[in-house]
């Protein structure tokens, strides 16, 4: 799945109630999940770029009514995880950012750098078009939360996004290697502020916009009544993330 760098089997240690069999069937399940992410995301950027006939986007728009049916059969419950998902080490398949399984994710590679702080690369095509040949200013932003969120969950502090604030310096050219950056800036208590900034791959001295986030650990007791209800598709607890103390 070039430009997207979940792996199908996540580098993380696998938990002791997993058997060798379950394994098996969440790495198939990833396999069929991040196939199918990747036809959808070529869809829909055909669907955006397409000049058919009208007649040919009605057997189009049938096709899909079809297929979704099929989909439909069998869903999961609100308060139940994917399997393909593993909260706690922050792999979700149906990101919107950078999911393998979401049909509306852009091919972004994050890579965490030596120092703790976490680069976003990658380009957008006509899916994410704000104004002409450039990138919607509310996808900037919807990025810089998930890259900015990265580095306090590296850092064992993950938290929810209490505030995220974006300058827009110059406009983000579409079809273009993008490179964002995020890094912690401050942290106090339950409370982490990250910086971030966006620039192009070939020009990193220009700054197309730049952004400050807080990310605050919610009390147990808010995390107990937000989460607590989660569960796998086996109907148990969900394991999700690490507090800090």
């Amino acid at each position: 799945m070039a430009g997207y760098n979940y792996p199908h089997r996540p580098a993380i240690k696998k938990a002791e109630s997993m058997s060798e069999s379950t394994e098996q069937i969440i790495d198939e399940r990833r396999l069929a999940t991040a196939g199918l992410g990747e036809a959808l995301r070529r869809l829909n950027r055909a669907s955006c770029e397409t000049k058919v006939p009208d007649e040919v986007l009605d057997e189009v728009r049938a096709a899909a009514e079809q297929l979704t049916l099929l989909l439909d059969t069998n869903v999961r419950a609100r308060n139940e995880v994917a399997l393909v998902d593993d909260v706690a080490a922050n792999v979700r398949y149906f990101s919107p950012v950078r999911g393998l399984g979401s049909p509306a994710s852009p091919p972004l590679v994050f890579t965490t750098q030596p120092d703790g702080g976490v680069v976003a690369t990658g380009s957008f095509d006509v899916r994410f078009e704000g104004p002409p040949a450039h990138v919607h200013g509310g996808i900037i932003a919807l990025v810089f939360d998930e890259v900015l969120g990265q580095p306090p969950i590296d850092a064992d502090r993950w938290g929810m996004t209490a505030s995220l604030s974006v300058n827009y310096h110059h406009p983000s050219p579409l079809h273009t290697e993008l490179r964002f950056e995020a890094k912690i800036t401050e942290q106090v208590g339950r409370k982490t502020i990250v910086s971030g900034w966006l620039t192009t791959a070939e020009d990193p001295e220009t700054v197309l916009a730049s952004a400050e986030g807080l990310f605050i650990a919610p009390r147990q007791e808010h995390y107990e009544a937000r989460f607590g209800s989660l569960v796998t598709e086996n109907g148990q607890a969900a394991s999700v993330w690490r507090l800090i103390s």
